[in-house]
């Protein structure tokens, strides 16, 4: 209910006052499980990747935030699981998949954790890996602008944001282990995707 009622105010006033320009967004499936996979130069990434569907996105938040009273309150019932920050959360992982295998959109950021330089950094393969195992599309997005819009804390600056969808990736289904090496190539060619978009910006 709160979600709800939350979603369309917040993505209004976020829209507007950073004048979002969101492009592809028709690629993201109506149903039907997918990933949706950035780059990440803001914490205010993972606010904007939600808005961007009409459905539901599953996110992940760094576990301090759920710490946070009428913050945590707010994560709680707003699809966002929590993470770990050493990365070894299996639990998140095993959490990830059951919500992929029912049908769910979960957005994440393959690098795992921000950049500080703006340059994409080397992927992690947990993205690659529940894309194996639930056979869920991967959708990359490229999100520019975030790192300007603040300058502080949570003092914020209205600057323009842009956002591109681009087309599904399938990688397959795999039921046993991945290999390290058929993870790495799959984590790139996420990794490439993102790339290009950014480039193409």
């Amino acid at each position: 209910m709160l979600y709800r009622m939350l979603k369309p105010l917040v993505k209004r006033l976020l829209w507007a006052f950073f004048r979002v320009d969101l492009i592809g967004a028709e690629r993201i499936p109506s149903e039907g499980p997918a990933i949706l996979a950035s780059n990440h130069v803001s914490w205010l990434d993972a606010i904007l990747l939600a808005l961007v569907a009409d459905r539901p996105i599953h996110m992940v938040a760094k576990q301090e935030l759920f710490r946070i009273p009428v913050i945590g309150f707010i994560l709680r019932r707003a699809y966002v699981m929590e993470a770990r920050r050493d990365g070894s959360d299996y639990v998140l992982l095993r959490r990830a998949l059951q919500l992929l295998r029912d049908g769910h959109l979960v957005g994440l950021f393959p690098e795992g954790t921000r950049s500080r330089t703006g340059q994409l950094q080397k992927p992690r393969g947990g993205v690659a890996l529940l894309a194996f195992h639930a056979n869920a599309p991967v959708i990359p997005v490229a999100v520019r602008g975030t790192d300007q819009v603040y300058e502080k804390g949570w003092l914020w600056r209205p600057r323009p944001v842009r956002m591109v969808v681009g087309q599904p990736l399938t990688l397959g289904q795999r039921r046993g282990r991945v290999g390290r090496q058929e993870l790495n190539e799959a984590s790139g060619r996420i990794m490439g995707a993102i790339s290009s978009l950014l480039e193409a910006m």
